[in-house]
């Protein structure tokens, strides 16, 4: 989890490729529901952020109530969650509520992704810029910590150190055998 732009979706798909190439359980690639919002050209708003919110619940879902699979999101709900008490406050306890039950159920590994270097930040498939992920990093990183999340790792984009830091991390993965990854 992590802001926007801070390369979650680059890590989802470098730990899935390399949990497959290493034969670690049977995990699957759980798609982030906003960004094929912001792709498709879709505006998000307090409303149909509930949508999104409800979207990502049921693709998560409907993976890890096979009690054979897990799941690595590069948008977790507990992200997901975030941005939705954000944009209407009033249900803010409701949905910690929600995921407090939830994480009991389908309990998770999570790694924070720091937002890198602006010259490393893509605006394509995103809401926001840069500085609206720099606001939201810290208020991301607190509400995760304070709330719903366990945070077992973070993780800071640098080229020159990606292949150790994914290596780094399967590693320890094997040690949450089990549990999801988001």
């Amino acid at each position: 989890m992590g802001a926007a732009g801070s390369g979650k979706s680059s890590l989802a798909g470098r730990l899935y490729h390399e949990f497959k190439q290493q034969g670690i359980a049977n995990y699957e690639l759980a798609p982030e529901r906003a960004k094929l919002w912001a792709l498709a050209g879709k505006s998000i708003d307090k409303w149909n952020q509930m949508q999104v919110f409800c979207e990502q619940f049921n693709v998560e879902r409907e993976f890890l109530t096979n009690d054979d699979v897990g799941i690595i999101c590069e948008c977790p709900l507990e992200l997901n969650a975030y941005y939705f008490g954000h944009a209407l406050p009033e249900v803010k306890s409701h949905i910690d509520a929600i995921l407090l039950e939830y994480n009991k159920t389908f309990p998770s590994l999570n790694i924070f992704c720091i937002l890198p270097d602006e010259k490393f930040y893509q605006q394509k498939g995103r809401f926001g810029n840069y500085a609206d992920s720099m606001k939201h990093q810290a208020k991301i990183w607190q509400n995760s910590i304070l709330n719903v999340a366990d945070i077992q790792f973070s993780w800071g984009f640098d080229p020159k150190y990606q292949d150790q830091v994914i290596k780094t991390i399967c590693q320890e993965i094997k040690k949450y055998m089990g549990k999801n990854i988001s």
